[in-house]
């Protein structure tokens, strides 16, 4: 089981190292796609009428013999990163009427290819994205608590570079853990603040956008001071954010959360391998 408010953070996280470590892009806006569908299985017409309500309005299909409720997300460009609430907002917003419903959620994201249309349909778009060669998938079983409380029991990933589907339910927590570890070394680094609330808040947007003043990282080594520098240019953004490097000293315009993401990268990537082994040759 994952708490809601760890699993925000590693949602947040994993759609960062998709960009840095698979995509290897943080600038291209439509480089990638994805897209979800949430399937809710209710218990009776009274769930049905309460899910229908939370998704008005949306892309919904009704299987009244299975009961399953199900949710067609839009395909978005991989610019509209997935968080927490897309994903899980609405059922999280009437969860307390549906006790004992099951969910699954699965999320594809692949890189955008010949055969992608922007002509097509949603459903010509998610079956682009099934059949892709290039495809990540994430995935997630759940239920619904009888106190009426979203439960995330179980997540899965694969990604073609990888060599099976595999649960990461138990290293979704060790991973946020040594984020946070590696970010709170960044923030002592810049002399910024570190609190819980800021740990809590780097959900949101406002928290992770570039800034206008320089500062200054001491990288762990000089090899990873260059390693870090090379992240940021393979990503497009070195030149962006005036990276420069002196000895082990990394500045730039950067954000401390952005910093984090990268340097966690570079450092622990290819322990975790979310997406394979064929991360640049830096990390």
């Amino acid at each position: 089981m994952i708490l809601p408010e760890l699993f925000s953070k590693f949602i947040r996280y994993y759609a960062k190292a998709y960009r840095i470590e698979h995509e290897i892009d943080l600038i291209k806006n439509d480089s990638s796609f994805w897209s979800y569908e949430l399937i809710v299985q209710y218990a009776d017409d009274a769930q049905l009428a309460v899910l229908k309500k939370a998704f008005a309005g949306e892309n919904c299909r009704i299987n009244a013999d299975t009961r399953d409720f199900i949710y067609k997300a839009p395909v978005r460009e991989i610019s509209e990163s997935p968080t927490f609430e897309l994903l899980f907002g609405r059922l999280e917003s009437c969860a307390a009427q549906l006790p004992g419903a099951g969910f699954e959620l699965q999320m594809l994201t692949a890189h955008k290819d010949s055969e992608y249309n922007p002509e097509f349909s949603r459903e010509q778009k998610w079956q682009w994205l099934i059949s892709s060669t290039m495809l990540c998938e994430f995935f997630v079983i759940g239920k619904v608590s009888e106190e009426g409380k979203a439960v995330y029991d179980s997540v899965f990933h694969s990604c073609h570079q990888s060599d099976h589907n595999r649960e990461i339910t138990e290293e979704c927590p060790i991973i946020i853990s040594r984020w946070e570890d590696v970010f709170r070394e960044v923030c002592k680094s810049l002399c910024l603040e570190c609190s819980e609330e800021i740990l809590a808040g780097v959900v949101k947007p406002e928290y992770q956008q570039p800034v206008e003043q320089r500062r200054t990282f001491a990288a762990g080594s000089l090899e990873e001071a260059n390693e870090i520098l090379a992240v940021y240019n393979l990503c497009g953004i070195g030149e962006q954010r005036g990276i420069k490097l002196e000895a082990r000293m990394v500045s730039g315009s950067f954000e401390a959360i952005e910093l984090a993401d990268i340097v966690f990268s570079r450092r622990h990537s290819n322990v975790y391998q979310l997406f394979g082994n064929k991360v640049p040759s830096v990390l």
